[in-house]
């Protein structure tokens, strides 16, 4: 007969039923709406990644003996969070918070350090520049030329000696380097950039901290995700984690970071209205006619019949939707050419 000493230590085992010797298997503790992160857990599956509660049994997929330390655990975030599960989720009030008067904010503000993208029409629309470590959202629908613009700007970033990270879930490597080699200038840059093909979350997020560049591209956001968050792709719960996490890492390495966004058939951005609230700037690039060109260029005098007419040609209008740090409805025309995208001006 086994000791009560012996059976404290032994795994339980759990059954298809999903039980553990008669009782239900182990689960988090509830949080109610409390964000309960993966720090507050004190073990992790070897098998599914998943963090637990318990030192046996994984509550995802079951697996025995699997668990291990988690090297992130977070003792005091547990507490704390345990705190407020008992008390119904309130949290004690802080009296230290850092409250400043505007006359102070203003007398320290300093200017908004735009840094040149390298490119004329990509300073004119984003206000002066690009921002690190900021973020942007640029959306268009399929064929409007967002991964040529991307692959300019990442140059033309290259060629002034800073580093760059493309990030890919849509396209594996060998197809963007093909039309990557069309760009001019590209290949005595090439070891400024860097690419990675994933469609995780963790995997990108990991590529950030690992290479520490100066511009991030991430294309796109309907594309890449969790699977332990156990939602769709391109979902509110997937964007919010993905743009999260990468603009998280983005700010601790000081790089800036462009979100690509998928378009709907009704010509609106894919995916959850919040990630246009997490950028700090939001750009469109849009197919064009000829008379829609002209308008643009030629104001009022669009419709003027002694102005010249345009040449037929692939026309782009890119232009801001909400800039935090410049004016918005900033447009510019754009011709697709062989060589990439070219500023059409007057």
């Amino acid at each position: 007969m086994v000791s009560a000493v012996l059976r404290r230590n032994i795994p339980p085992i759990p059954t298809k039923g999903g039980k553990i010797a008669g009782r239900p298997l182990p689960r988090p503790p509830t949080t109610g709406t409390l964000q309960r992160t993966p720090a507050t857990y004190p073990y992790v599956c070897a098998q599914c990644k998943s963090p637990g509660d318990h030192p046996f049994i994984c509550h995802r997929c079951h697996s025995r003996n699997a668990q291990k330390t988690n090297p992130d655990y977070n003792k005091a975030a547990a507490d704390m969070l345990a705190a407020a599960v008992a008390t119904g989720g309130a949290r004690a009030v802080n009296a230290n918070a850092p409250v400043k008067s505007m006359l102070e904010a203003i007398e320290n503000a300093k200017e908004i350090p735009f840094e040149s993208s390298g490119i004329d029409f990509v300073d004119m629309v984003m206000g002066g520049g690009i921002v690190r470590p900021k973020s942007v959202l640029i959306d268009g629908a399929p064929g409007a030329g967002k991964s040529t613009l991307l692959l300019q700007i990442v140059v033309a970033f290259a060629k002034q000696d800073r580093t760059c990270l493309y990030i890919s879930g849509e396209e594996e490597i060998d197809n963007i380097a093909l039309r990557a080699a069309r760009i001019k200038g590209i290949r005595k840059k090439a070891p400024y950039i860097n690419m990675v093909t994933t469609r995780e979350t963790p995997v990108a997020a990991g590529a950030i901290r690992q290479m520490a560049p100066a511009l991030v591209i991430v294309d796109s956001i309907q594309t890449i995700g969790d699977e332990l968050l156990e939602t769709h792709f391109g979902g509110q719960k997937q964007v919010d984690n993905l743009m999260t996490l990468c603009i998280e890492e983005s700010q601790k390495v000081k790089a800036a970071t462009i979100f690509v966004c998928q378009r709907t058939k009704a010509g609106d951005p894919a995916g959850p209205k919040r990630a246009e609230h997490l950028v700090d700037a939001h750009l469109k690039l849009e197919k064009i006619k000829e008379d829609e060109a002209a308008e643009i260029l030629y104001g009022d005098e669009g419709d003027d019949e002694d102005l010249p007419e345009l040449p037929r040609a692939q026309y782009r209008e890119f232009h801001s939707e909400k800039n935090r740090f410049a004016a918005a409805e900033i447009r510019c025309v754009l011709n697709m050419t062989k060589s990439g995208l070219v500023h059409v001006e007057l």
